[in-house]
């Protein structure tokens, strides 16, 4: 039992240890990066230190407000540099986050026994759309009460201000207030929360897309195609069988997860970090 009690924390370690480092380098980039803006622009100089770590979140984000941008030939160039490496590391660092929240959503379907909780574990599911969409509302209304932004609360200006920011559009006619360092960090962590969950709600789309796309198109002839796995003979349709019978999931969800085998590695790789 105690061996037991040590793999998992060791498994778990295994796991959650990449997306600590990677949130240590992210946050170094940004810490690094804002002493660098305040040294090579005497416009961001002005500001305090988290306006500009706040203004380099919105811009590896993507969402780029633009009411803080670098006024010098050195900031702005130092802003290409600084995007190339940020953008990547926080696509990254919130696409994990993404990731761990869909698989804690069917860890805990597991817990309170759900009958295809473990299948969909195994086959690296995506959280079901209508818990996205919640999530998604609950959000907006967190948004809409605590978040202040230079327009109107309680109307369709909150719904606006958070899809856009959250969709990294960022028009920038509507950017949340940061006269308070307490702001800037509710700010900062509305969005980026909203950015994981728009993530995970346009890759469910993209799968429904997806499924669109391979409509009436079939595998033929493949499940009796003969596989060597070490020096023994097995056809297609037999490890479609045991694999299934490993997971506790049925032959052609196991199917449909090989009808395209960039998908499959992908999901192999998610699932081993």
């Amino acid at each position: 039992m105690d061996e037991r009690k040590s793999k998992t924390k060791s498994t778990f370690l295994l796991r959650v240890l990449p997306q600590l480092i990677l949130v240590g380098i992210l946050s170094l980039h940004l810490v690094i990066g804002a002493f660098i803006f305040q040294c090579l622009d005497e416009e961001l100089a002005k500001l305090r230190f988290l306006d500009v770590v706040f203004f380099e979140f919105i811009t590896i984000s993507t969402i780029g407000y633009g009411n803080i941008s670098p006024t010098n030939d050195a900031s702005r160039l130092f802003t290409i540099f600084f995007s190339i490496i940020g953008i990547p590391l926080l696509i990254v660092t919130l696409a994990n986050f993404g990731k761990y929240l869909t698989k804690f959503y069917w860890k805990f379907q597991d817990f309170l026994r759900s009958e295809d909780a473990k299948s969909k574990l195994a086959s690296d599911a995506d959280m079901p759309i209508w818990v996205i969409l919640f999530l998604y509302c609950s959000t907006m209304l967190f948004g809409s009460m605590w978040i202040d932004h230079n327009r109107n609360h309680f109307t369709v200006d909150d719904i606006y201000f958070g899809f856009i920011s959250f969709a990294t559009v960022g028009f920038g006619d509507t950017v949340p207030k940061t006269d308070k360092i307490s702001e800037i960090i509710f700010a900062a962590l509305y969005l980026g929360w909203g950015v994981v969950l728009t993530t995970i709600l346009f890759n469910v789309f993209n799968n429904y897309f997806h499924r669109v796309y391979y409509l009436g198109r079939r595998f033929k002839g493949h499940r009796d195609v003969d596989v060597f796995i070490g020096g023994e003979c097995i056809t297609v349709s037999q490890i479609t069988s045991l694999v299934a019978q490993q997971f506790h999931a049925a032959p052609r969800e196991v199917r449909t997860i090989l009808q395209e085998l960039d998908q499959l590695m992908e999901k192999s790789v998610e699932t081993n970090q």
